[in-house]
């Protein structure tokens, strides 16, 4: 940074103050001008504060809409995950009724291939 620059932000500084001290100080001393500037901050902080009402509104909805995706997905996730467990817990269910049907098989098969031994001797 130039100290020529620097100066000069210095002095702007100093003249805004001092421009703005001096405004102060005239509406202080001068009734009809305190009147219309508490009117102007009154407009203005009005004209505001609908600005921010609508923008809240508007902040407000759009961050229901993600919380409720959110709360979409992970209830999705969850369902999922249920039907999963399910998935599984069935499959876990086939497998083992599979197995012991191959086992109630294989009882049977030896108990036949002993009758044909003790027929055959």
């Amino acid at each position: 940074m130039n100290n020529n620059n620097l100066s000069q932000i210095v002095q702007h500084g100093f003249r805004v103050a001092v421009g703005a001290v001096t405004s102060l100080v005239e509406t202080a001393q001068n009734q009809d001008k305190r009147s219309e500037a508490i009117s102007e901050l009154q407009m203005e902080l009005n004209q505001k504060t609908r600005e921010w009402a609508v923008k809240g509104e508007i902040t407000e909805q759009e961050a229901r809409k993600i919380l409720d995706n959110l709360l979409r997905q992970r209830n999705g996730q969850q369902n999922s995950a249920d039907s999963d467990r399910h998935t599984n817990n069935t499959g876990e269910e086939n497998i083992n009724s599979g197995l012991q049907e191959l086992k109630d098989d294989l009882i049977a098969l030896r108990i036949e291939l002993a009758k044909m031994r003790e027929s055959q001797k």
